[in-house]
């Protein structure tokens, strides 16, 4: 059985170029954290999280943009967002459980 850590691109999370103004982030999500954890672009910058679970269920979110994803164990989840606003962005997040409970 493969782990997440061995199989391209996320056996090396990071931040890369691709292009002018053109970023890929190479994301794995477990428990409470994401790898990596913090980056700094320049406005104007086009960025292209792709991202894996190495767990459970988690809900991606980057606050004031329309980046808004469940990202799954044994999927992988891309999207792109231009980031034209100087200033910080929230990312948040949290883990979603299997079961649903019914009263």
């Amino acid at each position: 059985m493969q782990k997440v850590n061995d199989i391209e691109p996320f056996d090396e999370p990071g931040f890369y170029e691709t292009g002018e103004n053109k970023y890929e982030v190479i994301m794995t999500l477990e428990g409470f954290m994401f790898t990596p954890s913090e980056m700094e672009i320049l406005a104007g910058s086009e960025v292209t999280p792709i991202m894996t679970s190495k767990d459970v269920t988690h809900w991606f979110q980057i606050a004031g943009t329309s980046v808004n994803a469940m990202v799954m164990p044994g999927y992988i989840q891309t999207i792109t967002q231009t980031f034209s606003e100087p200033g910080e962005y929230l990312v948040e997040g949290d883990f979603i459980s299997d079961e649903i409970s019914a009263p």
